[in-house]
């Protein structure tokens, strides 16, 4: 039996680290603008770690 994995586009991805080898290659203003785009999703995920997820049981559950 073979098992193969494949990266899809998914909500997941944007768990994984940004490498900074990706980022050489391309030029200053793309770094910036993905720069900060990669600052607002870290911003979004802490937000999701820090108040959803301790919460999720009660939210499904709707148990406010």
């Amino acid at each position: 039996m073979v098992t193969k994995e494949v990266d899809d586009e998914s909500f997941f991805n944007l768990f994984k680290d940004c490498r900074k080898e990706d980022l050489e290659d391309e030029d200053d203003e793309e770094t910036d603008l993905l720069q900060e785009r990669l600052e607002i999703d870290s911003d979004i995920m802490s937000s999701l770690v820090e108040e959803v997820i301790p919460y999720s049981l009660e939210y499904y559950l709707d148990l406010n």
